[in-house]
């Protein structure tokens, strides 16, 4: 079997994946879902596998797939990857390390858990990319960034409450609270560092 069914399988079992995880979160999350930068980043995983399913079903080849459909995959894999490496090193200790309850209960065990990892396999594996480190940073921080402007505002004007503790703007010390942006930020570099740097070595490998 070659690199791209493999990795037209593994973006089938994420597309069914996210997509159970979409109809979950929506139950038990109801009118809260667009706030938590963990449910976007796994609906970004639902799209960008649902066009990398309908890209491969019409072009076959990966070499051959739209820049969108690279896009959107890169972005969707760094978020997921952002989200579980928020979970494990800021939301589990936070919660005095609940595995439980933040990576195996309710829909969380798609989105904290199996949804980044499935999306990294078949990143790092079976999908090729040509992003040089300078290019795939500025791509893949993009959701991040927009997510943290947008957010932070609406929690500012007090529109929504703040999605997770760190964000806790009002209540939280002024130093935690750049602690916090600076832990994440960097969260978010290694993790767009790890997922190129993984890709390019295979790659040549390959």
């Amino acid at each position: 079997m070659n690199l791209n069914k493999k990795a037209l399988i593994f973006n089938i079992i994420l597309f069914a994946l996210e997509l159970l995880g979409f109809i979950l979160s929506i139950y038990f999350e109801k009118g809260m879902i667009l706030k938590f930068y963990t449910n976007l980043s796994n609906y970004l995983g639902l799209i960008a596998s649902s066009l990398f399913i309908i890209n491969y079903l019409l072009k076959e080849k990966y070499d051959k797939f739209s820049k969108v459909v690279k896009f959107m995959k890169l972005t969707a894999t760094i978020a997921l990857n952002v989200t579980f490496f928020v979970v494990v090193f800021i939301l589990l200790p936070m919660v005095k390390f609940d595995v439980y309850m933040l990576m195996i209960d309710r829909h969380f065990i798609i989105y904290h858990t199996l949804a980044p990892i499935i999306a990294i396999i078949t990143f790092v594996c079976f999908e090729k990319y040509d992003y040089s480190y300078k290019k795939g940073f500025i791509l893949g921080s993009i959701f991040s960034i927009l997510y943290s402007i947008f957010i932070s505002i609406l929690i500012l004007l007090k529109v929504v409450t703040p999605p997770y503790p760190f964000l806790d703007y009002y209540n939280n010390a002024l130093w935690l609270s750049i602690l916090s942006v600076i832990i994440v930020l960097s969260l978010i570099a290694f993790t767009i560092w790890l997922l190129l740097f993984t890709n390019i070595r295979v790659n040549k490998k390959a």
